[in-house]
């Protein structure tokens, strides 16, 4: 499991990816401006799994209609509300303080940048 402590992700924009993002744990981390499988096409939504995140933080940042699998939350500050769109939970725990989350399924398909940013491929 490939381990991140303290450090700053964003922005990331993942979009029609179909990226597998996997065996990865994160404490204390920041994460800004992150979009996690923005799309309309089922064929193209990203899969989190088997990801454990520890007392990070959020701040205007989603996930889309992602597939969230064997996911560990312990503790999570958001700045205003953190949102999912759409997404698929499996073994999913949420832990410890957890700041304002709303988990809808409604699917959005975020106008945001094509690029795609980050530090965790």
């Amino acid at each position: 499991m490939r381990s991140f402590d303290g450090e700053k992700f964003g922005p990331v924009y993942d979009r029609d990816s179909g990226a597998l993002f996997s065996d990865l744990q994160f404490r204390r981390c920041q994460f800004l401006t992150c979009y996690i499988s923005i799309t309309e096409n089922p064929a193209l939504r990203s899969t989190v799994r088997n990801v454990q995140v520890h007392h990070c933080d959020v701040q205007a940042s989603s996930v889309g209609n992602a597939i969230l699998e064997d996911i560990l939350v312990d503790g999570l500050k958001t700045h205003g509300r953190f949102d999912t769109w759409g997404a698929v939970f499996k073994h999913v725990t949420l832990k410890g303080r957890i700041g304002n989350l709303k988990i809808s399924d409604f699917i959005v398909a975020a106008d945001a940048s094509p690029a795609l940013r980050h530090k965790i491929n």
